[in-house]
């Protein structure tokens, strides 16, 4: 029997009409409203005491959305996983955010207009990449490490791909080879000097 009216609840909605074309044609001509700032959360429970998320957006004269002010989500047992900002829809302040155990995940700096220091970590705590990046694109030297804290590779980014000449290194962190980027693609290998 439950069955059957989840199934009549389902079809019923289905049919309902749909009045938002009809809602956005009787608001033309009205005043735009201001914009106002709403604040959402969302749980992991239906008594609402596991915090999911927590965010705020902004609500334009039109209708629009757009993210503005702290956005923070957490694992279903409670630490953090990320914490960030906007403003008007813009990323702004330290992004950060972590691996379930609580380790640093990442790390970075927005709405600046100078590249700032961006880390990544593996989830065994070891750093995995480091270098600048401007508004969270990678820009200028990275070094990447493998897990066990050994050099992978090292080289130059522009507009958020890896570019000119990058160095390989083997596991044990030897230079295994020399290679060149353009636009992200690898085009070349560079004879050892």
């Amino acid at each position: 029997m439950r069955v059957l009216a989840y199934v009549a609840l389902l079809a019923l909605a289905a049919c309902a009409p749909d009045f938002r074309t009809a809602s956005r044609q009787l608001a033309v001509g009205l005043e735009p409203r201001e914009t106002f700032v709403q604040r959402r959360t969302s749980y992991f429970d239906a008594e609402n005491t596991r915090l999911r998320r927590e965010w705020s957006y902004e609500v334009l004269a039109n209708g629009a959305q757009r993210p503005h002010g702290r956005d923070v989500q957490n694992y279903s047992d409670g630490t953090r996983e990320y914490e960030r900002d906007f403003v008007h829809g813009e990323p702004a302040g330290r992004w950060r955010s972590w691996w379930p155990d609580g380790k640093s995940r990442m790390e970075a700096e927005y709405g600046t207009k100078e590249a700032q220091p961006m880390r990544w970590w593996h989830a065994t705590g070891e750093l995995e990449a480091e270098g600048l990046a401007l508004n969270g694109v990678k820009t200028g030297p990275w070094r990447h490490l493998r897990a066990d804290g050994t050099l992978e590779a090292e080289g130059e980014y522009v507009a958020g791909q890896r570019s000119g000449e990058w160095n390989l290194y083997d596991e044990r962190g030897q230079l295994a080879e020399r290679v060149e980027f353009r636009r992200g693609v690898r085009v070349r290998r560079i004879s050892p000097q």
